[in-house]
């Protein structure tokens, strides 16, 4: 056996070498606009009284847990089941708060730290097993200890026949597993498949267990439980539609962990669910929001108040992506030609500096702009009218009878884009100027807005739509099992997220590759293939890299914009 820690398996060399480009590529690049000198004094004075003046952990003095602080999310809260989470809002609220998992990343170097681990895995010389040891000081929320046999019955559960569905997200993104079996109390032993040196990554950062001792005889009646019992710092006190209130268990046993000090000082956690953007903006500017992380406009609107209203804000780029989704097995979008001329005709400089003021990224292919795996030749279809209409008329689109409008055997080409309510905070106005350039060439595009649970739990997953708008978020260092899921024509059902229901054979080989390799020049070889095959095929009409924008109440400290975002365990208010 050896120790991850002491002997870095191969692929922890490339992780650091994708960590090191994702932080060069985390800041302004020659594409973004040069700020003004007072837009550059005003960010250097906001360095010096949030990140200078409020350190990643803050030694020498214990401080209080005290406080109420209100986050704005935009999307409904429906679960917070450990086991049976889908979406990446949900998932958050469960690790930062509820229930840890193994490890987590190092918000500055982005490297993985221990969390409810003791240390990280020794892996054996064979790379088909693994051996975790559990912190000591670990309890579940009614102080009973967390133990090596929590995992094992965890596991079990992720693998009932009553959970196949509901469990998974999670089970799929946990990598070649295929037993959990415990040592002792304190340890527990996970075989694999297959030698995979990410497999300890994905089982780390994506394993949290659940306390099966207070679940229901019956695993199907765990699927629909809202929560369960964690070994988190916060308990579950509300949750419905307008979202879901935590309060912090006193006392935590992390309080007692050295590398725990001062985090989630924070006594009553409410993520607030406020859909509408503007009303969003007023509650903020009223005190009534502490934390508002929302879209660009609604930012600059804040930004251009921040003194008189008593907040601080700023942007950051997350490892996601802005796309529209063409549904693969529906005519015409089953045609690769027809998906391109589409992706000719998004006229992305005018949509970036009109609705995003030049602050998105344009975007070839799913990964993370500068990533190690992304092909610099491939670049962005460009905004080609004429080359579009070849395209259709090769695909069999004409005016035929001569009324503006293109069509084939006698159908007009009309189709509708779907979209969530809670994306127009993104897409306003963006697929309304692709609805006005389609239109030029005899297009006709209708935009439909869905509630997030219909969309996301039924249409786009049975592929009942056209085409539909969405932001997606891909792992930056490790975008393996994510693209995988997004792409592979095994992931075209309803519990994958393939939900173009894309099939290509020599797509599937590279996945497969990209995901599996031992090998990283092999792996970044797959990737770099897998960029060059969407970008052709266009199952996806990649848009932009969004920033994400968050603005504060002055009365929030511990902000900090890290290279992933912020991290609310850091976060602190005053009563």
């Amino acid at each position: 056996m050896k120790t991850l820690a002491r002997d870095r398996i191969a692929t922890y060399g490339l992780f650091t070498l994708v960590a090191a480009l994702l932080l060069g590529s985390c800041g302004a690049d020659e594409s973004e606009p040069t700020p003004s000198p007072k837009a550059a004094s005003e960010q250097e004075a906001r360095d010096e009284t949030v990140h200078d003046a409020e350190p990643i952990v803050e030694l020498g003095r214990e401080l209080p847990i005290e406080g109420r602080l209100v986050y704005r999310y935009s999307s409904q809260i429906r679960s917070l089941n450990t086991l049976c989470r889908r979406f990446p809002h949900e998932e958050k609220i469960i690790r930062f708060h509820l229930n840890l998992p193994l490890l987590e990343r190092h918000p500055e170097e982005l490297q993985p730290m221990p969390w409810l681990a003791a240390a990280l895995p020794t892996i054996a010389e064979d790379g088909l097993s693994q051996i975790w040891e559990i912190r000591a000081e670990a309890t579940w929320a009614d102080g009973s200890p967390v133990e090596a046999r929590d995992f094992v019955s965890t596991w079990r559960l992720l693998n009932h026949p009553a959970l196949e569905l509901a469990a998974a997200t999670l089970r799929d993104s946990l990598g070649p597993v295929a037993s959990i079996e415990a040592l002792d109390a304190r340890r527990f032993l996970v075989r694999l498949t297959r030698s995979d040196p990410l497999a300890a990554f994905a089982l780390g950062f994506n394993l949290s267990p659940v306390k099966t001792s207070s679940l229901p005889d019956d695993p199907a009646a765990i699927a629909i439980l809202p929560f369960l019992e964690g070994c988190g710092p916060y308990r579950v006190k509300k949750l419905g539609e307008e979202g879901c209130e935590l309060e912090r268990i006193e006392p935590w046993w992390g309080d007692t962990v050295s590398s725990f000090e001062n985090r989630w000082r924070v006594k009553d956690f409410h993520y607030k669910v406020v859909p509408d953007a503007v009303q969003a903006v007023e509650q903020m500017k009223k005190g009534l929001i502490d934390v508002f992380v929302g879209g660009i406009p609604e930012y600059r609107t804040l930004m251009a108040e921040k003194d008189e209203r008593g907040l601080d804000g700023d942007h950051y780029y997350l490892s996601q992506f802005s796309f529209i989704g063409f549904n693969c097995r529906k005519a015409p979008f089953d045609d690769a030609r027809v998906r391109r001329a589409l992706a000719m005709m998004v006229p992305r400089e005018a949509i970036n500096e009109r609705y995003m003021q030049g602050m998105a990224r344009a975007l070839s292919g799913p990964f993370f702009r500068g990533s190690i795996f992304e092909d610099p030749r491939v670049e962005p279809w460009p905004y080609r009218p004429d080359k579009a209409k070849e395209l259709l008329a090769e695909a069999g689109f004409s005016d035929s009878d001569g009324d503006g409008l293109l069509d084939r055997e006698g159908r007009p080409f009309r189709f509708t884009l779907s979209r969530t309510i809670d994306g127009r905070i993104w897409s306003d106005g963006l697929v309304d100027l692709v609805r006005e350039s389609l239109a030029q060439i005899g297009v006709m595009m209708a935009i439909e807005d869905l509630p997030s649970s219909v969309a996301w739990s039924e249409r786009y997953p049975e592929g009942r739509f056209d085409a539909y708008a969405e932001v997606w978020p891909v792992d930056a260092v490790f975008p393996q099992v994510d693209v995988f899921s997004l792409f592979h024509s095994s992931q075209a059902v309803t519990t994958g997220y393939n939900w173009q229901k894309y099939a290509n054979p020599a797509l599937d080989a590279e996945l497969l590759l990209f995901k599996d390799t031992l090998n990283d020049v092999k792996r970044i070889q797959a990737g770099r293939k897998i960029h060059g095959i969407l970008h052709e095929e266009q199952p996806m009409l990649f848009l932009f890299n969004n920033p994400a924008c968050v603005v504060w109440s002055k009365r929030v400290a511990g902000v900090i914009v890290h290279p992933l975002g912020v991290r609310q365990w850091e976060f602190r208010v005053a009563p």
